[in-house]
């Protein structure tokens, strides 16, 4: 049964209007009812009037709705604090609006409502006028939103919701931005949602940001490399994917950006386009291998600079798919060659001389050949890189003098070159830029220390013979290098006169806010390991210790078989180390320290003595 308007006098004009307006409320979507306040306590109201809107989000037969004890307001317990409260506002003369979760006969529905008082009689509020809107879609976007928004809050990847409404790209604003962009952009929240950035994006190309609306509106996702401005003025590469998140078919109301920092990949990939052009005039044979093992048959050569044609004896493009040992002399050293299998079996960084044996006429060449390899963002080995250098000259007793020197200028390490005058005492004859940009350089550091002047003296002797030698250097503690292996080359000339060069390559350590003691130590043990000589592993095990634990180790001969013992209470340890990483027979480590040791630098101390016992 409908509700019939009430009757109205007056000429037909005025009839017809109030006709017209019955008929207006019960065709509205919003659902209209009239409710008034009863002054009883159980049924604080009841409804005189409903639409049939009401009916419908109710669930409820129009008669069901007007019954003074209504099944509607009683099934409404949950709500009912909220409308006590309401009713203080309404009485008052106030309109109030909330959204609420209504309960009908047969579901609930997420209603938003308006009241507004009735002044009916005596000038006394004693009904209002409910307006009721269904939201329940609204509401459950806006809940999809809150969980999408929860779990990009949790992810890695920096990401922003851009809203465009009505599609039009000239009204978007940023409506969500995660911790991880504000990071990216150096921008504080408050600032990016209020000035987006899109204006970076397009700083260079302002008709970029139509080119992308018109991709994602088509469905596609767009992708773009971009050179960006961040909030503390350094540019960076910036890569950043937008996609369509929602929206009216044919229109685009939301759009998911999601930023990546390529800058290290496309400095990278500019350094490497300069530096692989460089590589054809190079002096130095250089050879890029794949990281299968020896015994895997590798590593394979991917590629060889025109100057190995000249070491080789033959066409560079006849290696590729052949092995670096193929064409290494017969007359190297055995165990020198074993060694070196051994590292590249392990991926571990190479340095050695050797003799390559020349295709063309079979005569052996002099090269000192150093090898790298290189890992993937998992920590892979993906390939190697090595490069021969021509040491017959130097061999002879003639040093190329301008040769060394371009490429001691170009190198990224500081290099120093000392003129022997005594034995340990030097004297500076060159240094590069970045050696004079430090403080100081290291070998004259360790020369003017008594303490270290030892571990020198202990080298002098190999570098007198021609081989070059590393000490790993724990430098001062506001230098953020940290740990340095000071390498020393050995270098004659013609006239006998003797040389030291001193390189200074800073070991690859966690950045600073990201490091802790066991990164630290993790990488300090693959530096011990990339060592040849292993009078360069004990000399830097030793320093480590020191400098690390303010430890003192002592290597005596095995007396039984044990992985690694650490007695705490006691301040002391002992581990047995296999045969080949400081001697050629298994050795015992007696180690001890003064003070107690805090158990996270323990465990640290435990993963660096099972690093090295565990490296063969």
């Amino acid at each position: 049964m409908k509700n019939t308007p009430p009757q109205t006098r007056g000429d037909r004009g005025t009839v017809e209007l109030v006709e017209l307006l019955g008929f207006a409320i019960e065709q509205a979507n919003d659902g209209i009812a009239v409710m008034k306040f009863t002054g009883q306590p159980d049924t604080p109201i009841r409804i005189v009037y409903a639409n049939e809107t009401i009916e419908r989000l109710s669930g409820f037969s129009r008669e069901e709705l007007l019954d003074p004890s209504s099944p509607f307001l009683k099934i409404q317990p949950q709500n009912r604090a909220l409308y006590e409260a309401l009713f203080i506002d309404v009485r008052a003369g106030k309109p109030v609006r909330f959204e609420v979760e209504l309960g009908g006969k047969d579901r609930s529905t997420w209603t938003e409502i308006r009241w507004s008082p009735l002044r009916y009689g005596r000038g006394e509020v004693t009904h209002y006028v409910a307006v009721l809107r269904d939201i329940s879609e609204r509401r459950q976007a806006q809940a999809q939103r809150e969980l999408l928004y929860r779990a990009l809050d949790k992810t890695q990847s920096a990401v922003a919701i851009f809203e465009l409404p009505e599609g039009d790209p000239k009204r978007r604003y940023v409506a969500y931005a995660n911790d991880a962009l504000c990071a990216l952009m150096r921008v504080p929240r408050e600032r990016l949602m209020a000035e987006g950035v899109a204006g970076n994006l397009c700083e260079e190309d302002p008709a970029l940001i139509e080119r992308c609306i018109a991709d994602i509106s088509r469905g596609a996702t767009f992708m773009h490399e971009q050179l960006m401005r961040l909030g503390d003025g350094e540019r960076r590469w910036i890569q950043v994917a937008l996609a369509r998140l929602s929206g009216e078919p044919g229109s685009t109301e939301r759009i998911s950006v999601t930023y990546v920092d390529i800058d290290e990949r496309k400095r990278g990939e500019e350094r490497f386009a300069s530096f692989r052009s460089s590589l054809s005039q190079s002096p130095d044979f250089i050879v890029l291998a794949d990281a299968k093992r020896p015994s895997e048959g590798g590593p394979k050569i991917t590629y060889a600079n025109p100057a190995f044609s000249a070491f080789a004896g033959f066409d560079a493009e006849q290696m590729v798919g052949g092995t670096l040992l193929d064409v290494l002399s017969p007359g190297n050293d055995a165990k020198t060659i074993t060694g070196l299998v051994a590292q590249l079996e392990r991926h571990q960084d190479v340095s050695h001389t050797l003799l390559l044996r020349r295709r063309n006429d079979g005569s052996d060449l002099s090269i000192e050949l150093t090898g790298y390899h290189l890992r993937d963002s998992g920590g892979r080995a993906v390939s190697w890189f090595f490069i021969g250098k021509d040491i017959s000259a130097r061999q002879r007793g003639y040093l190329q003098e301008p040769q060394v020197m371009n490429a001691f200028a170009l190198a990224d390490e500081p290099v120093v070159i000392y003129d022997v005058v005594n034995p340990l005492e030097v004297r500076v004859r060159y240094a590069n830029e970045r050696a004079k940009a430090l403080d100081g350089a290291l070998l004259e550091r360790l020369l003017h220390d008594a303490r270290q002047r030892e571990r020198i003296e202990s080298a002098w002797p190999a570098l007198q013979s021609g081989r070059s030698v590393n000490r790993l250097v724990r430098v001062a503690p506001a230098d953020p290098r940290r740990w340095v292996t000071l390498q020393l080359r050995p270098m004659t000339a013609a006239d006998g006169s003797f040389s030291i060069a001193a390189i200074e390559n800073a070991v690859k350590l966690p950045r600073e806010e990201l490091s802790d003691d066991i990164d630290t130590v993790l990488a300090l043990s693959r530096e011990i390991l990339r060592y040849d000589d292993v009078d360069s592993r004990r000399d830097a095990f030793l320093e480590v210790l020191r400098r690390e634990w303010d430890a003192t180790g002592f290597f005596s001969r095995a007396r039984h078989e044990a992985d690694l013992i650490i007695r705490a209470k006691d301040l002391n340890g002992y581990a047995v180390l296999p045969r080949g990483v400081f001697f050629e027979r298994p050795v015992a480590v007696d180690f001890s320290w003064s003070v107690p040791i805090p158990p996270r630098r323990l465990t640290a101390l435990r993963i660096f003595m099972e690093t090295l016992a565990g490296s063969d």
